[in-house]
Order: C-alpha cells, then sequence, then structure tokens
C-alpha cells in the first residue's frame, strides 16, 4: 500500500463482511451448513460470541431463560459438537491476533 487511502479502502472491504457473517445481527445455531462453516472460520465471530455470553450470562451448561423456541446453542458457538466457553473463545482470538501479528511483522521487514 503507497497511500492511506488505500489502506483504508481495504479495511473496510475486509471489516464489513466479517462483522455481517460474525452472527451480530442473527443468530448462527440454526444455519445452513455452508454458511455454518464462513461463521466458524471468521475470528469476528468468536469475539463477538463472547462478549455475547458475557452480557447475556449464559454458558452451555446453565439453565437461563431463554424462549422455547430458542435452545442455548442458538447464541453460543460450537466447534466440533462443543460448546465453546468465553476463555476459550478469546483464546482462539488470541492466536489469530498473535498470528496476523507475526505476519504483518515479515510483510513490514521486507524492504521494497
Amino acid at each position: 500500500m503507497k497511500s492511506m487511502e488505500a489502506f483504508q479502502v481495504v479495511m473496510q472491504m475486509t471489516i464489513m463482511p466479517m462483522i455481517f457473517l460474525s452472527g451480530v445481527f442473527f443468530p448462527v445455531g440454526n444455519l445452513p451448513s455452508w454458511m455454518n462453516f464462513i461463521v466458524k472460520i471468521n475470528p469476528a465471530s468468536y469475539g463477538i460470541d463472547s462478549i455475547r455470553q458475557l452480557m447475556l450470562e449464559t454458558t452451555a451448561s446453565s439453565d437461563i431463560a431463554l424462549p422455547s423456541s430458542m435452545p442455548v446453542s442458538a447464541i453460543s458457538l460450537t466447534l466440533f459438537d462443543h460448546a465453546l466457553t468465553v476463555p476459550e473463545e478469546v483464546f482462539i482470538v488470541a492466536l489469530f491476533g498473535t498470528l496476523m501479528i507475526g505476519l504483518a511483522m515479515l510483510a513490514f521487514n521486507i524492504q521494497e
């Protein structure tokens, strides 16, 4: 990137789809399999789900007052049939952040 404007365009084109596909605006429990795959590879999904669990005070094993039509799995992410806890989701986000920082350091070390 040679200009600030180009960087802002790339970031906007990256962040907006990640937010829309992270489950902010819809529950991720009953998605089609192809969309469920996209949600689970999106690192924003894990950050948003951990915030949702903290705000709603839900865990996979808690008895919370949800409408009968909405199971707990509809508001929390599952990975390999395991409902993720907040520390596990924070670990996933931290792992992704560490990986991206490492890639950024490599990219900045490359001389033009």
